[in-house]
């Protein structure tokens, strides 16, 4: 047994085997402290935490650091976190902490091993924390073609879950029927000007006014989708106010924070809901949508690239695709890649006029909203009354 490395509030022990034969349990300040090191020097700890739960770690420096690297693994093979530290953020006497990656980890079949790499540092301490709790993101479908199916709008789109969503301006959370377009609308840019937010974008206005509104929006100045502008055209394939599909859709905020792709869906579920900004029918789907889609497992969004994710992965494979939050680093808006992560396609401080990947509008329906018939197949899709 290796002490107590937790503080607060639900601490429990650990154990492990420290591989590097460089490390010791500081019982003052309560975590793990490396001995003094030389420039360069690179070691591995495998550490056993004897209470399951979702965990960080969280770390601190002594020294003149220009780089550090932290790596977190679970089952020695399992990818979840990584960060770079950059020179004189942090020290070993700052209250201030660099906690990475929640994940839930088992007692027995999941083992973190820790690896960094550092230059110029005296030392490194580090403990795991606990969460209290984990956010409940609803109910949701995953796998590679789960019976999801609904027609909505005389068309096929699939059920993404039944989802906590705010609903008014005090706050109110209920759970909702989220759905996604099964196809593409078209290909199209995120912005004509290079605009970040969703809010302030042309596609949100165009997917608001012309595709919830059923109009043709070839000659409007929303109608960024490259050469063919007939797609801006949804006088047949868009959504008609006051029609029997549009009374079933709910007007929501929608979860457009910023979040961080090199962690887990759970935790970016409780990213994107610290941003709840634009009140309307439809938007895009969000980055956690897309990771709890996976059956195989629960890595970063942005390591989703092996066919065990992609293809248990019912939302992939329509091509590079927007979504509807930004990334927490470049402020870019975030889209799946053909590759099946989340990344932006380009480097920079905005989306050019001319980047383009795939829509697939998605809305919210009304709780009053049930199923009539069908089993949801794809031959045999939910029916919906109001």
């Amino acid at each position: 047994t290796m002490g107590t490395p937790f503080y607060g509030t639900g601490s429990t022990s650990t154990s492990g085997t420290d591989e590097a034969g460089a490390i010791s349990w500081d019982s003052t300040n309560n975590y793990w402290v490396t001995n003094p090191q030389v420039t360069g020097m690179y070691y591995k700890y495998s550490l056993t935490l004897s209470e399951p739960g979702y965990y960080q770690i969280c770390y601190k420096l002594l020294g003149d650091v220009t780089s550090n690297r932290l790596f977190l693994y679970k089952n020695s093979d399992n990818f979840i976190s990584d960060r770079v530290k950059q020179s004189g953020y942090y020290d070993i006497n700052n209250s201030n902490d660099i906690c990475v990656g929640y994940d839930y980890v088992q007692t027995t079949d999941n083992i973190y091993v820790i690896q960094y790499t550092y230059s110029n540092i005296t030392s490194i301490a580090f403990y795991f924390k606990k969460s209290s709790g984990v956010v409940d993101a609803g109910y949701r479908y995953e796998g590679t073609d789960p019976n999801n199916y609904v027609w909505f709008n005389n068309e096929l789109w699939r059920i993404i879950g039944s989802v906590p969503t705010k609903i008014d301006s005090s706050g109110t959370t209920t759970n909702l029927v989220k759905i996604i377009r099964t196809f593409s609308i078209s290909e199209m840019v995120w912005d004509k000007g290079g605009a970040n937010t969703w809010e302030t974008s042309s596609l949100y206005t165009l997917l608001n006014t012309y595709y919830y509104g059923s109009l043709n929006g070839i000659s409007s100045t929303y109608c960024y989708s490259g050469l063919r502008k007939d797609n801006c055209d949804f006088s047949y394939n868009g959504i008609k106010p006051g029609s029997y599909y549009a009374s079933m859709m709910k007007e929501v905020y929608w979860n457009t924070g910023h979040i961080d792709v090199t962690v887990s869906a759970g935790v970016i579920y409780g990213e994107e809901i610290g941003k709840q900004s634009v009140v309307n029918l439809v938007g895009l789907m969000n980055a956690s949508d897309y990771g709890f889609a996976a059956s195989y497992g629960r890595k970063p969004l942005n390591k989703y690239t092996s066919s065990d994710y992609t293809l248990s992965n019912y939302l992939y494979g329509v091509g590079f695709e927007w979504i509807i939050n930004r990334h927490n680093a470049t402020n870019v808006p975030l889209m799946v890649l053909y590759s099946g992560n989340l990344g932006v396609l380009i480097p920079g401080r905005y989306v050019s006029n001319t980047t383009k990947a795939i829509v697939r509008p998605v809305v919210y329906l009304e709780s009053t909203v049930y199923v009539v018939s069908g089993d949801g197949t794809q031959g045999n899709p939910y029916k919906l009354g109001i």
